[in-house]
């Protein structure tokens, strides 16, 4: 069963019982993503800026005030040059609305054209996402820059609450290590800002399907387009598992959507591997949160044994051999990573007994059993390091050896 949070992940090494991450009060400067660039299309693959050929005629206001109203919006527009084989195209976290038409063979220049989307049911939540007109080609070149849409459930305001901060994303870091400038599929982040969720903090929850769920305190993060599970909640600050769909792209846009609000776009390059191994303080360096092999909490007041295995924790060790869905708690059917893992401790290679999925806790945490080498010189506070391909850990993460 997953529990409360891992305000303080000594609680998942003493008991294996829950997930949540460390909330901090600021993020890390290092974090490069570009927050107000709202011209890229929220698909996998696009590293081109996009051609901002048409205009819509339709405002973000009107679309959604008309779902609302009668579930259905026309939104027209218009194009400065003669196109072909254009295709409408709505963020994932939208499939609850169809599109008419979903291509259009020919646009010509200056003459108004309609898209009508339709929505069957009321939504159970609020829904935030983009809507793109794209080539067809393969190329996911946009055409316009992408429309804003917000979908609240039939029966509430028909906008954004104007006494609610705007939702704003400052930066996007890595929970273990608080470090940022890309991110990698299966990695746990932390999203800092304002606005971005409810004041009070809302802790994970599992959705029917018994996996984390992508909604928590009227929130979502979409990584291009696809809500991600949720951990924890607050105005300031999220924490999320990134989805897999993200392994392969070069980019991803990041959106939040809070209580009908929908923050601007923070793009981030995606990479293969990013590890970080958490610590028990959640700083990201100093004592590793681990666990000796007889399942106690490893420490200065307890350290590991030399010759037998070491258990540490980590996030963005990227993809897995095997398919997990997003959100899933990891079973039995342990799940191993794709990527080659080493690990050094006092600079000293340590045999990897196994590296993949922690039984029990959310798809996107990994765990990695590693022999203590004898030759290691003991103390309170030895150098842990895990390498991903050529990625590795920060070197200022240590356990206690004896």
């Amino acid at each position: 069963m997953l529990a409360r949070s891992l305000l303080v992940i000594v609680a998942i090494c003493a008991s294996f019982a829950g997930l949540e991450l460390p909330v901090h009060g600021q993020g890390s400067s290092n974090d490069k993503g570009n927050s107000g660039d709202k011209g890229k299309p929220t698909d996998p693959g696009n590293q081109s800026k996009p051609h901002k050929s048409i205009e819509w005629l339709t405002s973000q206001q009107d679309a959604e005030q008309a779902l609302m109203d009668v579930g259905i919006a026309q939104i027209k527009f218009k194009s400065g040059v003669d196109l072909k084989n254009i295709q409408v195209w709505l963020t994932p976290s939208l499939a609850a609305l169809k599109t008419d038409p979903e291509v259009f063979p020919e646009i010509q220049q200056g003459t108004v054209y309609t898209v009508t989307l339709t929505l069957d049911a009321p939504p159970e939540h609020t829904l935030g996402g983009t809507l793109h007109l794209r080539a067809t080609d393969g190329s996911s070149q946009t055409y316009a820059p992408p429309l804003p849409l917000i979908v609240k459930v039939k029966g509430t305001a028909g906008g954004a609450d104007d006494d609610q901060e705007d939702a704003v994303v400052s930066t996007v870091v890595n929970s273990a290590d608080l470090k940022g400038g890309s991110v990698t599929a299966g990695q746990i982040v932390s999203l800092f800002g304002s606005g971005i969720g409810p004041k009070d903090m809302v802790g994970l929850q599992l959705d029917r399907s018994g996996r984390v769920a992508t909604f928590l305190g009227d929130t979502q993060v979409l990584f291009n387009g696809v809500a991600a599970p949720l951990l924890v909640a607050l105005s300031h600050q999220l924490n999320a598992v990134v989805p897999q769909s993200v392994a392969g792209a070069s980019l991803v846009d990041v959106v939040v959507t809070h209580g009908g609000h929908v923050s601007s776009t923070w793009t981030l390059p995606v990479s293969t591997s990013d590890p970080a191994l958490f610590t028990l303080d959640g700083s990201g360096h100093g004592q590793a949160a681990a666990l000796n092999a007889d399942g106690s909490l490893n420490g200065a007041s307890n350290p590991a044994i030399r010759g037998r295995f070491i258990t540490l924790f980590g996030s963005g060790f990227g993809e897995w051999n095997q398919l997990v869905p997003d959100g899933a708690v990891i079973d039995s059917s342990l799940t191993t990573v794709k990527t080659p893992v080493s690990v050094t401790i006092g600079g000293t290679d340590a045999r990897v007994l196994y590296a993949g999925g922690a039984p029990g806790l959310v798809n996107g945490v990994v765990v990695v059993n590693a022999e203590i080498p004898l030759g290691v010189a003991p103390g309170d506070a030895v150098a842990v390091v895990v390498t991903v391909g050529d990625k590795s850990s920060p070197a200022n993460v240590t356990v206690a050896i004896k």
